[in-house]
């Protein structure tokens, strides 16, 4: 099934794929040069929600019709050929932390939601936004818009580490992460324990 291109005027700025399309995300750009993060459902701009999510394109539900927003060539180009290979990647990655974060990882995506933040083609780290659960994101100390430059003296440079930041969170109790704010670099502990009691209160 070939699905037309999108007319709407918005940028794929990223991806993180995952089988389990629960935890897949799309960093969409808008017309107001505005980027923010999608899940599987959320609207995108008005009649049109995030239908699926691949490495290399998304796909959009525009009142009940599916067209596809590709990633800019520039992005593509930087993947090289191995597209594919990175879809291998990012499922086996996804299939791990799940196994190893077990019920954690739908609970901090519900709280935070990171998105990789580059400077001239190289990742710098990642900016967080909230999820659904504002009030626990605020919890941990962060602000919307926090651009994690680490976690744990592990510098969030590499694109593959894409999950990353559901790992180090969902495998301990606190982590202490590093961020950029207002252009300042500070160290935050995050008390990730406390994101268990999310579900409680639920």
């Amino acid at each position: 099934e070939v699905v037309a291109e999108t007319k709407l005027s918005l940028v794929l700025k990223g991806t993180i794929a995952a089988t389990n399309q629960d935890q897949a995300l799309a960093i969409i750009e808008d017309s107001k040069k505005e980027e923010k993060v999608y899940a599987i459902g959320d609207p995108v701009v008005s009649g049109t929600k995030l239908h699926a999510v691949y490495p290399d394109r998304v796909i959009l539900n525009r009142s009940g019709a599916l067209e596809a927003l590709k990633l800019p060539r520039e992005f593509q180009a930087n993947t090289g050929p191995t597209v594919r290979d990175n879809t291998q990647v990012a499922r086996a990655s996804t299939s791990n932390i799940r196994d190893t974060v077990a019920g954690n990882v739908s609970t901090i995506s519900e709280v935070l939601r990171p998105t990789p933040y580059f400077v001239g083609g190289q990742q710098q780290g990642y900016r967080v936004y909230p999820g659904k659960n504002r009030r626990q994101f605020a919890s941990l100390g962060l602000r919307p818009g926090d651009l994690i430059k680490d976690i744990g003296g592990t510098p969030l440079t590499d694109p593959t580490q894409a999950m990353q930041i559901f790992e180090s969170l969902g495998n301990t109790d606190e982590v202490s992460v590093t961020v950029e704010r207002n252009g300042e670099p500070q160290v935050l502990v995050l008390k990730t324990s406390q994101l268990e009691s999310l579900n409680d209160e639920e």
